[in-house]
């Protein structure tokens, strides 16, 4: 099993799970640190529809743990931190406004 088997699945489901709709295209790429060893660390993009995209890095040499996601809307950010023990969401009033 590699760090994509073990750790990424976890986010796609919660991506999944948060979004109705599902990739249209996903690219992945990974590597080993250790010789004969399954990949450590990887990155993979989810292309969906709408110009929405999906990003996720997974690492099992990280010296921290970092269990964060960021979703970005035109109107508000949300912040979600599973490390952080009392705040795990933050709503910020930042998005972007595109002028048609």
């Amino acid at each position: 099993m590699n760090v994509i088997w073990d750790l990424a699945v976890h986010d796609v489901y919660i991506l999944d799970y948060i979004f109705s709709s599902k990739p249209k295209m996903v690219s992945a790429t990974g590597i080993n640190h250790l010789p004969n060893q399954p990949e450590d660390i990887a990155y993979l993009t989810l292309y969906y529809e709408d110009s929405f995209i999906a990003h996720v890095h997974v690492n099992w040499l990280a010296p921290v743990k970092v269990r964060k996601a960021l979703i970005g809307g035109d109107r508000r950010m949300i912040v979600y931190d599973d490390i952080e023990p009392s705040e795990k969401v933050k709503v910020y009033n930042n998005g972007i406004k595109v002028k048609k």
